[in-house]
């Protein structure tokens, strides 16, 4: 893992912190968004296809509908 700017730019009175600091650093995804149009009313108007990764879009299966589910034999 790269190690975070605020470590390599660490102030020299929380230099001994740095040990406690990097045992806890966590990996994580960073998500950059991009508007790419607006949503009607109505919920039509989604310039992405369903299958399109989305935040806030309309989503792939409706709300309304139960999930399909396989019957337990």
């Amino acid at each position: 893992m790269e190690t975070p700017q605020f470590l390599r730019e660490l102030p020299a009175e929380f230099e001994p912190l740095r040990t406690l600091l990097e045992t806890q650093l966590k990996p994580y995804i960073k998500i950059h968004e991009t508007q790419v149009g607006r949503i009607n009313e109505d919920s039509t108007g989604d310039p992405l296809t369903l299958w399109q990764s989305k935040i806030g879009g309309n989503p792939y299966f409706p709300k309304g509908l139960d999930y399909p589910r396989v019957p337990v034999s």
